[in-house]
């Protein structure tokens, strides 16, 4: 029977077990055999990735390569990786070969992100009622931590990008999606658009804490040190870092924009410094003041406490494995927004 909307819209706890379920009675299809239909919880699984990986990358010789949490889900589901990688292309929209129920989905789903969530707890929930243990499907959004779900109302709060920078640069990516989905109205399609981006924007910050291991470069401050605080109270540590774009995403192309070499994670006052040109970095990752904190640091405590030589490193903090900083990012930042 062909699945209905409701049947991913409305997914329940029982639903969610019994799917997860199956999976585990499901054979590793043979090569060029034919592969069973996803089911929904398989497809918001899919669509949930999205999130955390970038699909377009990857497929044929580099497949291998693709990161978390693809590999897992294709363990699970017991299909290849790029089943999966092909599946998030039809529901982000992306795919013109997208079956036409597949866009309608993803229609709804990115009407309101906040009801995947919940589905996504739903399912995450589901699946340590049924023994599928976090290292078979780990919590790979980060909403339901210790098995038990948080608010979601902050799952967006790293996404500081404008809406009129967001829509921007919408409009001028609209004909190269309008070519895909020529049938959809064009509100549908701009929709889909402007999940895109956020979505973009959310893996970019993703990735870019990740690789400054949760640490402000400028100063040291480690959300990782709140990690015991917030697993027993709850508070969230997440609006204490901020992936910050080198150069600004107004001014970046589509490529810049989700770039990790183009972030830095900074706490949100040097953060705003940063974006203000009030500090730069330069290629060499030297941590250089403009001429009016200079003169504040040494005239104002207040000032010095969070860009004297306590409160600023002297030299961007980056781990020893960490992809740095790209030159020609920390060049135009240098060349268009440093005070000098």
């Amino acid at each position: 029977m062909p699945l209905d909307l409701n049947d991913y819209l409305q997914l329940t706890p029982a639903d969610a077990r019994a799917q997860l379920e199956s999976l585990s009675q499901r054979s590793t299809p043979l090569p060029g055999q034919r592969q069973v239909t996803f089911t929904p919880v398989e497809t918001l699984l899919s669509f949930g990735a999205s999130f955390r990986v970038n699909g377009h990358g990857f497929g044929g010789a580099n497949i291998a390569r693709v990161p978390a949490p693809i590999p897992q889900l294709a363990r699970l589901f017991r299909r290849s990786s790029g089943s999966i990688i092909r599946k998030m292309s039809n529901l982000d929209g992306s795919s013109p070969n997208g079956a036409k129920n597949e866009v309608l989905l993803a229609l709804e789903l990115t009407r309101d992100i906040p009801r995947y969530l919940r589905l996504y707890q739903t399912i995450l929930l589901a699946a340590r009622q049924v023994a599928v243990t976090d290292e078979v499907l780990t919590d790979f959004l980060d909403i339901v931590p210790h098995g038990e779900p948080v608010e979601i109302d902050a799952f967006f709060e790293v996404d500081m990008i404008p809406d009129w920078q967001v829509e921007q640069a919408v409009q001028i990516e609209l004909p190269t999606w309008r070519e895909k989905h020529p049938d959809l109205p064009i509100g549908e399609t701009e929709r889909l658009a402007v999940t895109s981006q956020r979505i973009g924007q959310q893996r970019f910050a993703k990735d870019v804490l990740a690789n400054y291991q949760r640490t402000c470069a400028f100063c040291g401050l480690s959300i990782d040190a709140f990690a015991p605080a917030d697993a027993a109270t709850g508070v969230s540590a997440h609006r204490l870092l901020i992936a910050s774009h080198i150069k600004p995403w107004k001014d970046a192309t589509s490529t810049e924009r989700i770039d990790t070499t183009n972030g830095i994670c900074a706490c949100p006052t040097h953060d705003a410094a940063f974006d203000q040109g009030l500090i730069t970095v330069n290629t060499a990752l030297d941590i250089e003041l403009a001429l009016a904190v200079r003169r504040a640091v040494d005239h104002d405590q207040r000032i010095a406490h969070n860009f004297g030589e306590r409160g600023l490193r002297t030299k961007l903090l980056v781990p020893g494995e960490a992809r740095q900083p790209k030159d020609a990012y920390l060049r135009w930042h240098r060349e268009h927004l440093f005070a000098g």
